[in-house]
C-alpha cells in the first residue's frame, strides 16, 4: 500500500539466548513512493560463540541485582540464629527499610523496620520457626531483594 518509511527492530542473541548488541548494523533498500525495491540486511558482532566454556555472568539489569550483591544472609542453612549483613549497602537504602521473612505458604513470620542507617548487621532469632524453606525480603524505597534460605 501507499506510505513511506517504517520501523524495523533487530534483535540478536548469542548461542545460549542472551540478547546482544551488534557492533554494526546496516540496512539498505530501494526508493519509491509506494513500492520499494528489494533491500538487504547485514549485521556483525565480535562476540564468539564458545560452547565449550561458560559465558561470563550478565551485567546487572537493575538496582535489585546490584543491591542483592551487597546483602548477605549467613549461615544458610540456618540453625537458631542468622545474620543479615547489609554493611556493604549504601546507607540511603537502609534507613526505613523493611526486613520480612515468609514461610513457603506466604505467612509472614518475621518483620522489622530498620530505624537508622547505622544498622548494618542484624542478628535474627529464628529458633521458634519450623524447619523448611523461607524467603527473606529486604524492601527499601523502590528496591526489593529476595533471598531464599533453609531452616534446619
Amino acid at each position: 500500500g501507499a506510505g513511506s518509511g517504517g520501523r524495523i527492530k533487530f534483535f540478536a542473541s548469542d548461542c545460549i539466548g542472551n540478547i546482544i548488541l551488534p557492533n554494526t548494523v546496516s540496512v539498505n533498500g530501494g526508493t519509491g513512493d509506494s513500492n520499494a525495491d528489494q533491500g538487504h540486511f547485514h549485521m556483525s558482532t565480535s562476540l564468539p560463540c564458545n560452547v565449550g566454556s561458560p559465558p561470563p555472568p550478565p551485567p546487572p539489569t537493575g538496582i535489585e541485582d546490584i543491591a542483592s550483591s551487597y546483602i548477605n544472609l549467613s549461615p544458610n542453612p540456618v540453625n537458631d540464629f542468622f545474620n543479615l549483613d547489609i554493611s556493604k549497602l549504601n546507607k540511603r537504602f537502609i534507613e526505613g527499610a523493611e526486613v520480612m521473612v515468609f514461610d513457603v505458604f506466604g505467612k509472614l513470620v518475621h518483620y522489622k523496620i530498620l530505624q537508622n542507617a547505622t544498622d548494618n548487621n542484624l542478628l535474627i532469632n529464628f529458633s521458634n520457626q519450623a524447619p523448611g524453606l523461607y524467603i527473606l525480603n529486604f524492601k527499601s524505597k523502590d528496591t526489593l531483594v529476595k533471598i531464599k534460605f533453609i531452616k534446619k
